[in-house]
């Protein structure tokens, strides 16, 4: 587990299972912080991958931004698979504004200190 506020996610070659042309993690999570705005908002969102691939998730949530405070988004991919590292695209719709978000994972076969 780690923060990574730079987008950059070293992943060790020892905790990656090779798959065809990619990797899988047992679980990859991700934490979104919003400033600002109010409100109640539906919630949907999608991962696009470095090749292209666009998982969509679920667009049944919603979310409550009360004014003052933070709202802050955790998801949680388990498995986490992709063909390939690199870059990728969260998106995150609050209603109709989208909003996007990018991390690129790279693949190390030592931890960062």
């Amino acid at each position: 587990m780690g923060w990574f506020p730079d987008g950059v996610i070293d992943i060790l070659d020892s905790k990656a299972s090779p798959t065809e042309g990619g990797f899988s993690l047992s679980n990859l999570g991700l934490a979104v912080c919003f400033l600002d705005g109010e409100g109640e908002f539906k919630v949907r969102m999608s991962l696009t991958s470095p090749s292209g691939e666009k998982v969509e998730f679920p667009d049944d949530n919603e979310v409550t931004k009360k004014p003052g405070r933070f709202l802050t988004m955790n998801i949680s991919l388990s498995p986490f698979t992709a063909l390939s590292y690199g870059k990728f695209a969260l998106s995150i719709l609050l209603d109709d504004r989208k909003y996007s978000f990018a991390f690129t994972d790279r693949r190390t076969l030592t931890a960062s200190p």
